[in-house]
C-alpha cells in the first residue's frame, strides 16, 4: 500500500480509506481473492511444498497463508492438497 499511497501522494491510511470506500472492500482482502485462486490449484497441480506455494503467490509468512487458506477454503492447504 506504501508504493500505491506514495505515488498518488497521499498517506497510507488515506489511501486504506480510500481504497476501501471506493471497492467496499480492504485491500488485504483483494490481494488474497487475487492470489488464493491460484494458491488453490499449485497443491493440485504441482509437487511443490505448501511452504514455497505461499511465497509463489507473493504471501511472505507461512502461518498467516495457512490461516487464510483454511479460512477461505475450510481446510489446511495440506489436507486441501492431499483431498484434491
Amino acid at each position: 500500500m506504501a508504493t500505491i499511497s506514495d505515488a498518488a501522494n497521499i498517506s497510507k491510511s488515506g489511501c486504506y480509506r480510500l481504497f476501501r470506500n471506493t471497492l467496499k472492500t480492504t485491500s488485504n482482502n483483494c490481494l488474497l481473492s487475487y492470489h488464493f485462486p491460484m494458491a488453490a490449484q499449485l497443491p493440485v497441480e504441482s509437487n511443490k511444498p505448501i511452504t514455497k506455494i505461499n511465497y509463489d503467490v507473493g504471501l511472505d509468512c507461512p502461518a498467516y497463508f495457512a490461516k487464510k487458506f483454511k479460512l477461505a477454503f475450510g481446510k489446511t492447504s495440506k489436507k486441501f492438497k492431499f483431498e484434491s
